[in-house]
């Protein structure tokens, strides 16, 4: 699987993703949480790993694949990244939006 450095840890949010010191891999998982100053995130608790905090002042880094290419494991095809991908940045209320609430160029 590619990895590839990601610096803007709010990017890494739900992603599955290695944390990295001087080219070790100390940890794999799920970016459960990441402070709005990207200083810190959380690594989900898995089997018999529990949450955890990383910081990036102690110099770790995050690694995370692409969203267009496959998850570890998996058969399906590779997305294209010229398709709009639904991300965790898109909120309840903009996908259950009203229609008369939508910009006239979207109805």
């Amino acid at each position: 699987m590619d990895l590839h450095l990601q610096s803007d840890w709010h990017r890494a949010l739900g992603q599955f993703v290695e944390i990295r010191l001087i080219g070790q891999t100390l940890r794999t998982g799920v970016v459960e949480a990441v402070m709005p100053d990207n200083s810190i995130l959380w690594i989900s608790a898995d089997g018999p790993f529990p949450r955890e905090m990383v910081e990036r002042a102690d110099g770790k880094q995050v690694f995370a694949r692409y969203s267009w290419n496959p998850p570890p494991g998996s058969s399906l095809p590779p997305l294209s990244p010229k398709l709009p991908l639904l991300t965790h940045e898109f909120s309840a209320a903009k996908v259950l939006a009203r229609p008369e609430d939508l910009p006239a160029a979207a109805r």
